[in-house]
């Protein structure tokens, strides 16, 4: 189904091919923006891996602490 509504949506939007007695907007035409939009969002914010630089950085400095010690 949702697939079937983003192919529409690019029909109508992207490839100008909307019906001339069809409405300029409706709700089926936003639901489908707003997934693909939420899609993206979390693509943006996702990382190759599940911890940043300043998590290694303290965990080596804590087994350096640790060793030295």
């Amino acid at each position: 189904m949702r697939l079937n509504s983003l192919y529409e949506f690019e029909q109508k939007w992207l490839r100008g091919t909307a019906l001339p007695d069809e409405q300029l907007i409706g709700s089926s035409d936003i639901q489908p923006l707003n997934d693909l939009a939420g899609s993206f969002e979390a693509l943006r914010r996702m990382r190759a891996f599940p911890f940043d630089k300043t998590i290694v950085l303290k965990t080596v400095r804590r087994c350096r602490h640790h060793c030295c010690h």
